[in-house]
């Protein structure tokens, strides 16, 4: 009991009554490999050792370091947590990367093209300079916190988001902020109450129908070409063909190992779609393996990539940045020279 006694002086809150036994042999696991119990002799040397240091780092004034717990409690710090949970990273990239842009239209307000550009050249600056970077400026919803956001404030913050970003990206922003309201409610660092979207309903934009004749289609194929972008005309006939939309057939490869079929992944699902090749798709393709073989001679490359689209300027697949290049009017911006449609 004795020994008991002098080990409760170091474990505040517990009688030598109340103090359990196998707290020596526990704490004898920690300070030494698992062995026997200690007799007598040695729980009362290791207590006094244990208190005589105790009392010797109070007289010193090291005491034990706050534990700071950041409070998490707006929008912001949600959508923060969401982004970086185990869930999201467990979605798709394509999906991830989706969500982030809504994320960023949510927390931030609009801003031009120009002030964009002025902005990244003024981060790069304080970077080089080693000073405090610019910050955008945030929404009013971004420091509102979750318990605050019922469904009149994300009716208010729809309307807003339709006139401020457009219909399409409204539609978006919601259901953005709806996905991070319901992991709240799962989630043991915020256990959020009932999803405030759940049961509204949002008005969608009317379907856009374009229709184009094959002869149109086969100027904007000529016009690709003619500028030596014929890269552009292989992308649009994997639209024509496939139904594909942009993201998707600039990462488009040719899965299928049966002649006369292409299949292609998407990129959102993951589901692998098989198609019958037409023979117009079948020429194109053809032509543009043709056209990369001597491109990898031309910029003496090691390899060409397996994307069926693929960048004349450097023999790489499109990224998010040159994929601007993928339209007519663009071609025609940024050729060298004029071209005839």
């Amino acid at each position: 009991m004795a020994v008991l006694a002098r080990r409760t002086a170091l474990m505040p809150g517990h009688s030598a009554l109340s103090m359990p036994t196998c707290a020596i042999r526990r704490t004898m696991k920690k300070g030494r490999p698992v062995g026997a119990w200690f007799n007598l002799q040695e729980a009362s040397d290791f207590s006094d050792k244990r208190k005589s240091e105790i009392e010797a780092a109070r007289r010193a004034g090291k005491l034990p370091k706050k534990i700071t717990i950041r409070k998490r409690s707006t929008i912001e710090d949600l959508l923060d947590d969401w982004s970086k949970s185990v869930e999201f990273k467990a979605l798709s990239s394509a999906s991830q990367s989706s969500y982030r842009k809504c994320i960023s239209a949510i927390l931030y307000r609009p801003q031009s093209r120009e002030s964009a550009a002025k902005m990244r050249a003024e981060i790069r600056a304080a970077k080089l300079l080693g000073v405090a970077e610019p910050v955008r400026e945030l929404e009013a919803i971004a420091t509102a916190t979750p318990t605050s956001i019922g469904k009149p404030e994300f009716r208010a913050f729809y309307n807003y988001a339709k006139s401020a970003r457009g219909h399409h990206m409204a539609l978006s922003m919601i259901a953005t902020l709806s996905a991070a309201f319901t992991w709240g409610q799962e989630s043991v660092l915020w256990r959020l109450g009932p999803n405030p979207r759940e049961g509204m309903e949002f008005d969608h934009p009317e379907g856009r129908i374009v229709q184009v004749a094959m002869s149109e289609f086969s100027a904007w194929v000529a016009a690709a070409d003619a500028i030596d972008r014929p890269s552009v005309g292989d992308s649009f006939h994997l639209a024509l063909f496939t139904g594909q939309r942009q993201t998707d057939r600039l990462i488009m490869r040719n899965e299928s190992d049966v002649e006369g079929r292409h299949a292609f992944r998407q990129s959102k699902t993951g589901e692998l779609v098989d198609i019958k090749e037409a023979p117009q798709l079948s020429a194109r393709l053809n032509a543009s393996r043709a056209r990369i073989k001597e491109l990898k001679l031309r910029l003496q490359l090691d390899k060409v990539p397996p994307e069926l689209v693929v960048n004349e300027d450097n023999g790489e697949p499109y990224d998010e940045r040159s994929k601007r290049y993928m339209t007519v009017d663009s071609c025609f911006r940024f050729s060298q020279g004029p071209a005839i449609l």
